[in-house]
C-alpha cells in the first residue's frame, strides 16, 4: 500500500461525494482515499510534505 497518512479528520467529503483536504492556504484539494483506520487515513492526490488543515488544530497546518 502506498500513500500519504493524515488524521481522518483532515479527510472532507463534499457534496458532490469528492474526498478531499484543506492546504495551510484554505484550498480544497480533491484526494482518493486508500484505508481509514484508528483515526489515522492513507490518501492518494497531494504531494509528500503537503501541510493540511486538521479542524480543531490551532496551528493550521503550520
Amino acid at each position: 500500500m502506498s500513500g500519504l497518512v493524515v488524521p481522518s479528520s483532515a479527510v472532507i467529503t463534499t457534496a458532490s461525494g469528492e474526498t478531499a483536504v484543506v492546504n495551510k492556504r484554505g484550498k480544497r484539494l480533491k484526494v482518493t482515499v486508500i484505508q481509514s483506520a484508528n483515526g489515522m487515513t492513507v490518501i492518494e492526490g497531494v504531494k509528500a510534505g503537503t501541510k493540511v488543515r486538521v479542524p480543531g488544530d490551532d496551528k493550521d497546518g503550520e
